[in-house]
């Protein structure tokens, strides 16, 4: 096995382009001892050569898997890099959404609030209003003074966070509040 081992070291150098065939030809002689030419040296000659090239296409083959699994985890680690991307991207994305969500939130409370401020002190200046015609015009101006009093305090924002913590007040809030309109117009129809 020694020839065997000597003959794929001088057909790696050829392949490599170290030495020529010519060179590899005489040093496989050599190797061999092609002196004598008989049928059995010859075709154990080409056993070993038929070795040698499959030996050789086996490598290459290894070869060529390694730099195909090489290329593989090339393009596995380009994916994951720009799944990554579009995940930071995706991320900051949502994050500007949430961001401007809060602002309309922001702004739609406050819109809120504004309107309850504007609700309530309209509510009590009929209220007060109310209580002065009630001298002029009789005393049914009384009870529709009360009734706007007591929708412009329901309206306030200061008072709503106040009274947030009574629950059952907040939970019939707007049951009251259309009581005192459906008692409303019926003052105001009288």
């Amino acid at each position: 096995m020694d020839k065997v081992e000597e003959v794929k070291k001088l057909k790696q150098l050829l392949d490599e382009g170290i030495i020529t065939q010519e060179d590899f030809s005489i040093q496989k002689q050599k190797i061999f001892d092609f002196s004598d030419s008989t049928e059995e040296k010859s075709t154990s000659l080409e056993d070993y050569e038929k070795e040698l090239m499959q030996q050789a296409n086996e490598n290459k083959n290894e070869e060529n898997d390694e730099q195909k699994n090489a290329n593989i985890s090339f393009y596995e680690r380009e994916r994951l890099r720009e799944k990554a991307k579009l995940d930071a991207r995706e991320e900051i994305r949502e994050e500007k959404q949430q961001e401007f969500k809060g602002k309309i939130h922001k702004a739609t409370n406050n819109t809120k609030r504004i309107f309850k401020w504007i609700l309530a002190v309209f509510c009590v200046i009929m209220g007060l209003g109310s209580f002065g015609a009630s001298t002029e015009y009789g005393t049914i101006y009384i009870p529709i003074g009360i009734i706007f009093l007591l929708l412009g305090l329901m309206a306030c924002p200061k008072v709503t966070d106040y009274t947030v913590r009574f629950e059952k007040y907040t939970k019939f809030k707007k049951t009251i509040v259309i009581i005192l309109i459906v008692i409303f117009a019926i003052l105001c129809n009288i």
